[in-house]
């Protein structure tokens, strides 16, 4: 489990099952945007949420996704960065 700033974790990590949970705690609120890069920063998929300041968890499928180490960038609606998190892809 690795621990997140924004209030949350990421479950599994490492990813063994293609599916890599995002649980945010309560106080987060507003449309965020999850990032998937590569180690050399490449989008490799995007995802949107909308948070309501309650806790929430979403799922991204890493099925189609070679196995390495990415980064998961979360960003609010400003388009500022609110957190980057490596995740290891098994």
């Amino acid at each position: 489990r690795s621990a997140a700033r924004s209030g949350g974790c990421v479950f599994p990590n490492p990813v063994t099952n293609g599916q890599v949970v995002l649980y945010f705690k309560e106080g987060r609120k507003g449309k965020h945007t999850l990032d998937l890069l590569d180690i050399s920063g490449a989008s490799k998929q995007q995802s949107f949420v909308n948070l309501n300041g309650q806790p929430q968890r979403v799922s991204l499928r890493t099925g189609v996704l070679a196995q390495g180490i990415y980064l998961l960038r979360i960003s609010d609606s400003e388009k500022n960065e609110v957190e980057t998190i490596k995740v290891l892809i098994q």
